[in-house]
């Protein structure tokens, strides 16, 4: 099982992939931004804290990085301007069961 530090390695390179999407680091954190709008947080560099980004607090045991990705891929898809979203070839696949769960994990 990879550690925090590597998932959350590949998966600021896998925020990368999309259209117009650029690292930023304000407020000294890790962010993921399109056209100037954050659709992922990665955090400090180093931070040994229990979140992944954003709110998304690391599971006890497995890390679901496919998860982990749809919601990626949705925050794009929200965010982005909609000639860009409408391009990305990696589409949230999140179920609305999964989808609710995330939301209420923001609360």
């Amino acid at each position: 099982m990879p550690g925090l530090a590597a998932v959350k390695v590949a998966l600021r390179q896998y925020a990368l992939t999309f259209d117009g999407a650029h690292e930023d680091h304000p407020w000294g954190e890790n962010v993921t931004r399109v056209h100037d709008k954050v659709f992922a947080f990665f955090g400090v560099d180093g931070d040994k804290s229990d979140g992944i980004w954003c709110t998304v607090k690391r599971p006890k045991g497995r890390i679901d990085v496919k998860l982990m990705k749809e919601w990626i891929a949705e925050s794009y898809q929200l965010v982005a301007p909609k000639r860009l979203a409408a391009r990305a070839t990696t589409r949230p696949v999140a179920s609305r069961s999964t989808r609710g769960a995330a939301r209420r994990s923001h609360r």
